[in-house]
Order: C-alpha cells, then sequence, then structure tokens
C-alpha cells in the first residue's frame, strides 16, 4: 500500500509544481499589468490637471502693454550679438539656478529647527 501512494505522489508532485509554477507567472503577469494601467492612469490625471491649470492660467488678461514690452529691444544690434556670444542668457540660468538651489538648502534646516 506505501508503495501505491509513493508512486501517486511521485506522480502528482510534477503536476501540481508546474500547476503552481504557471499560476504564480500568470498572476504575476497580470500584477504588472494592472500596475502599469494604474501608472498610466495616474500619468494621465496629472496631464489632465495640467491641462486644466493651463487653461485657468491662458484666461487671467494681460495687459497688452506688457507682452510687447522687450527691454532687449532698445538695445542696439553689436550689444545683442556681444551678449549672446558671451551667453549672457545661459549666465544669469545658471546663477538664478543656483540661487534658488542655496535658498532651498539653506530653508530646509530652518523648517526643521524653528518651533
Amino acid at each position: 500500500m506505501e508503495w501505491l501512494m509513493n508512486k501517486i505522489i511521485d506522480y502528482f508532485t510534477p503536476f501540481f509544481a508546474r500547476l503552481f509554477a504557471f499560476l504564480r507567472e500568470t498572476l504575476t503577469g497580470l500584477w504588472e499589468t494592472i500596475k502599469g494601467y494604474l501608472v498610466d492612469f495616474l500619468f494621465a490625471l496629472f496631464d489632465v490637471s495640467l491641462t486644466v491649470f493651463e487653461t485657468i492660467v491662458t484666461l487671467i488678461p494681460v495687459p497688452s502693454s506688457w507682452s510687447t514690452v522687450n527691454p532687449m529691444d532698445s538695445l542696439p544690434a553689436q550689444t545683442l550679438y556681444v551678449l549672446y556670444e558671451i551667453g549672457i542668457l545661459q549666465a544669469l540660468a545658471i546663477i538664478l539656478s543656483a540661487w534658488l538651489i542655496r535658498w532651498a538648502i539653506n530653508l530646509i534646516p530652518a523648517a526643521f529647527t524653528r518651533i
């Protein structure tokens, strides 16, 4: 009788092992698919919220005098050429970003130390 039970167990063990492996792979793939759909859904919500924000911002009236004023238009062409060649716009962007980073770094510890 023990011999028969061993034969039955030996017969069904690989079957159930393959069945459980198949179920594990199927559920893992299903979970990855659902996770991908959730991430896409969250990105779609973020995109919609940015579109709504953009629409609200474009509805704010801006005086026409603001949109036509460009201080760089009053400079001569040679001066503009020199400024663009030395990279003044990039330099100002680097300085401004460094200033903002320094400001943020100084602000973070202050938020935790002040009561």
